[in-house]
């Protein structure tokens, strides 16, 4: 990585977790025991991020003051990167510089080790400390300091709210929509209460009447804050387009080009500080953004009820019934984004996404070889392929498409708006399909075009999903897509590579964890071109708790008693799978009575703990959801307890 015309050099991102309540002062990074390796090659300069269709694309073009120089470049061993928050602790992302180059001669000086020494002090800004079940795995991952990773990838499973004194309190899924349309969500309450996840509908006439803030999106925002730390809330799906739910516009700037107005629903998902800490006109300037969501969060962009039946429609038949053959195929679409002597071809990036790469420095996995995988791209195809191509394609029904092209705001695929209505493949045996586009504005649900036109139609990625056919979730930028001519290390595309590697190379549990993944997989690189613009525009329009399938489903084994009796303290369940115990499976008991509800986390061995402390008699249901898997479902009788029993309460051990 590096910037536009300096030599492109290995980078280490580092990741450290700071003290708790202390903040960073200053960093020292210094390189120790060198070695150097006399080099004939000329390290090429970092390419130029362009938006395909951009005028003016060209090869890289190497700053010819940096390579005429003797001088070893980079002149430091490292930088901080930025700092981040998570649920008020703070993590210090350091991109280190094991080697550098003598631009002139080419000769490479690296470092066999290096030191990083962190100056902290006492935080004076009242943030909360960092809360071991709160952190993310994708985080986990980076941390470079955590004294006991096993012991926070442990908490991430079994860390649940099924301790809180109120089960009746605990809301995992919340949907934030107008008073008109709530009474519509109610269908979708009843599916994600079925996947574990009780779930509440919630106004924005009450949140503006009861939640402080200087206007409606902070209000919103401190309305999430308050789900999760007392609801104990996981996902938020804001149920409403923008004239319901309205954005927070984020500003960024790459090269010459600034962007004062990218809507962003990062800003309702990570909810550290008030991104716009100097208090001007522009929110989430470099220093002020929270990159680290704490919320999966997804945006609904519905204006009636019979979008948000289409959408549910979709969301049922793809999470309880899909078709088998379909859950194993993809789609990849790739057009040609810039002309010359060099063609740069969409193919070429889309190739990085089939089966995985480590091209760059760094590796990603992708969909793999048992999928049934099917490529549109213009690089193979004596002519540019159609809307007659694509169609035949997507009504077969796909489970993945994934896209890199030319788009705006009423065209993606080529698919202009007024020809959504001939996708069918939500007919039976189809399957609606999970779109990733890198195309530029797809996404943009304010209705804003290029050209800073306003326009009444919602933008095609908005119409795909609320349409009764099309996408069940869409991913794209409500801005400029950004690519990079003649070469696929762009900064987009690392945004997909990292989205594909958290659902086939991590274990994503649904496509809102991917989807923070791969924005959390890029925060060491935000200080070069575009990284910020793209984080903050891309945009999940869907359920961020929607399970994606990652190949064929499979039916869970669970084992657990028959009959709870009331008064029973605990129940164990054990869920298995074809290969063994299902780690990370989402475990819950339900009934009629609010005070009956509990969920908690499978840990590797596949059991889970439940506390429903169920006091009438009746029944509850059981569920379990695991990635890759049919959802699980029983009714059990509860009896009354026909006689004294003894539990468990506490016990101590001494030691020496």
């Amino acid at each position: 990585m590096g910037h536009p015309g300096q030599p492109a050099l290995p980078i280490y991102a580092a990741c450290f977790m700071l003290p708790e309540g202390e903040e960073l002062l200053s960093v020292e990074i210094r390189g120790l025991d060198p070695a150097t390796i006399e080099n004939t090659i000329r390290v090429a300069p970092a390419p130029e991020p362009f938006r395909p269709g951009a005028g003016g694309a060209a090869a890289a073009r190497a700053d010819a003051e940096i390579y005429l120089s003797s001088i070893p470049f980079p002149s430091e061993d490292g930088v901080l990167s930025s700092v981040q928050h998570l649920s008020g602790g703070g993590l210090a992302f350091i991109n280190i510089y094991p080697c550098k180059v003598v631009p002139s001669t080419g000769r490479i000086i690296w470092y066999r080790s290096v030191a990083v020494v962190l100056h902290t002090g006492p935080s004076g800004g009242g943030m909360n400390p960092l809360r071991p079940g709160g952190v993310d795995r994708s985080v986990i991952r980076m941390i470079d300091n955590l004294e006991n990773r096993e012991s926070a990838e442990a908490g991430v499973f079994s860390g649940s709210f099924a301790d809180m004194a109120d089960a009746a309190g605990h809301f995992p899924y919340v949907i934030v929509t107008s008073a008109a349309l709530a009474p519509h969500f109610e269908p979708l309450e009843g599916l994600k209460s079925a996947f574990g996840l009780r779930a509440r509908t919630v106004t924005v006439d009450s949140i503006s009447a009861a939640c402080p803030g200087v206007d409606l999106q902070e209000k919103i925002r401190n309305f999430i804050k308050d789900a999760r730390n007392l609801w104990g809330t996981e996902f938020v799906l804001l149920g409403g387009d923008d004239e319901i739910i309205p954005h927070r516009s984020l500003y960024s700037k790459v090269g010459t080009e600034i962007e004062p107005d990218i809507p962003s629903d990062l800003y309702y998902a990570a909810l550290d500080g008030n991104w716009n800490t100097d208090g001007d006109a522009y929110f989430g300037e470099p220093g002020e953004e929270d990159l680290i969501p704490e919320i999966r969060l997804g945006r609904l962009p519905v204006t009636s009820a019979v979008q948000i039946g289409n959408f549910f429609a979709k969301l049922q038949a793809y999470s309880l019934s899909p078709p088998v053959d379909a859950c194993s195929r993809a789609l990849m679409v790739g057009e040609l984004l810039f002309t010359g002597d060099d063609p740069t071809w969409g193919g070429d990036y889309k190739d990085e996404i089939i089966g995985g790469t480590d091209n760059y420095g760094f590796t990603t996995a992708g969909i793999p070889p048992a999928f049934e995988i099917s490529t549109l791209y213009d690089r193979d195809l004596p002519a540019a392929w159609t809307e007659a191509d694509l169609l035949p394609l997507l009504n077969a029904g796909q489970n993945l498409v994934n896209h890199l092209g030319h788009s705006n705001l009423h065209s993606v695929m080529r698919l202009p708006i007024w020809d959504v209505g001939l996708l069918a493949n939500t007919v039976p045996g189809k399957m609606p399909f999970v779109c990733y586009s890198q195309g530029c504005y797809a996404a943009a649900f304010d209705n804003r075009d290029d050209q800073g036109s306003f326009y009444e139609d919602d933008a095609i990625g908005e119409q795909l999903l609320t349409g009764p056919a099309g996408a069940v979730a869409f991913i794209g930028n409500t801005r400029l897509g950004w690519s990079t001519y003649g070469s696929t290390s762009s900064v987009s595309q690392y945004f997909d590579r990292q989205f594909f590697d958290a659902l086939f190379g991590e274990g994503a549990a649904t496509i809102g964890e991917a989807f923070d993944d791969s924005r959390v997989d890029n925060i060491p690189l935000i200080p070069y071109a575009a990284f910020r613009y793209v984080m903050y525009e891309m945009c999940l329009l869907g359920d961020p708790a929607m399970q994606v399938w990652t190949g064929t489903p499979s039916y869970l084994a669970v084992g657990h008693d028959s009959i709870l009796h009331t008064g029973d303290q605990s129940v164990r369940v054990e869920v298995s799978g074809g290969s063994g115990p299902v780690g990370g499976a989402r475990v819950s008991l339900s009934g009629d009575d609010p005070m009956i509800y509990c969920t908690a986390m499978t840990g590797e061995d596949g059991v889970a703990y439940l506390y429903p402390g169920a006091g009438s008699g009746g029944a509850v249901v059981l569920s379990v959801a695991a990635p890759g898997f049919y959802l699980y479902s029983d009714s059990l009788p509860v009896e009354e307890q026909s006689a004294a029993s003894l539990y468990f309460a506490w016990f101590s051990i001494e030691m020496g």
